[in-house]
């Protein structure tokens, strides 16, 4: 399943195998060892979205930081990236 918003995976049902998402911009800025010190983009469950692989109650979510940014022109100690994901 394919969505922008990670906030949707909650209501995905556990009869599909993986989400992807973006939209969270892995905090947009990010600090050594803190980690996402701002969240330009807000979330309704915090940092649990943010960025990554997150497996819940069965279900595989992936996050990608992306390549952009939204609100401040600026992506701080934050590479943009784009994610490969080989399904076998």
């Amino acid at each position: 399943m394919m969505m922008h918003n990670p906030d949707s995976f909650v209501d995905i049902p556990k009869s599909v195998a993986l989400s992807v998402a973006g939209h969270m911009h892995r905090g947009q800025i990010r600090f050594p060892v803190i980690g996402a010190v701002k969240q330009v983009l807000p979330s309704k469950f915090g940092k649990r979205f943010l960025y990554g692989h997150i497996k819940e109650e069965g279900k595989d979510l992936v996050v990608s930081g992306g390549l952009g940014m939204s609100g401040l022109p600026l992506r701080l100690l934050n590479s943009p990236e784009i994610v490969l994901i080989t399904l076998k």
